[in-house]
């Protein structure tokens, strides 16, 4: 998330919002959503409650200009709010997706060993 704070902070609101659009991906991904579209993948991500639906709105809110950029659209705008917006999005998604699995992982593992006799 420090790279995407540096690109939205330089001005570089395209790059911004394809980093994102590139972490949601990946993101989907890893928990096996295959879908066609980003749309449907961010909607499947919150469906299966792995990010809240206010995260899955403001992915959306990426997700637009990012889709114009991807497919060679390079005369959409893409304003700093909407790269502003990247470093919160990407935030979200690790904190509710990956530090949360990993939490969750580390606390079964405390609670099995508690529970295995000596």
């Amino acid at each position: 998330t420090e790279r995407s704070e540096r690109v939205a902070g330089i001005g570089a609101n395209r790059a911004a919002v394809l980093l994102a659009r590139t972490t949601i991906e990946a993101t989907a991904r890893h928990y096996g959503i295959k879908t066609a579209t980003l749309q449907t993948k961010i909607d499947a991500l919150a469906k299966r409650k792995l990010v809240r639906r206010s995260l899955a709105d403001a992915a959306h809110h990426v997700r637009l200009p990012a889709n114009d950029q991807a497919h060679g659209n390079l005369e959409a705008p893409v304003t700093s709010d909407d790269a502003d917006a990247v470093p919160t999005v990407m935030v979200g998604i690790f904190a509710t997706t990956f530090e949360q699995d990993s939490a969750s992982a580390h606390l079964a593992h405390r609670l099995q060993r508690r529970q295995t006799p000596s």
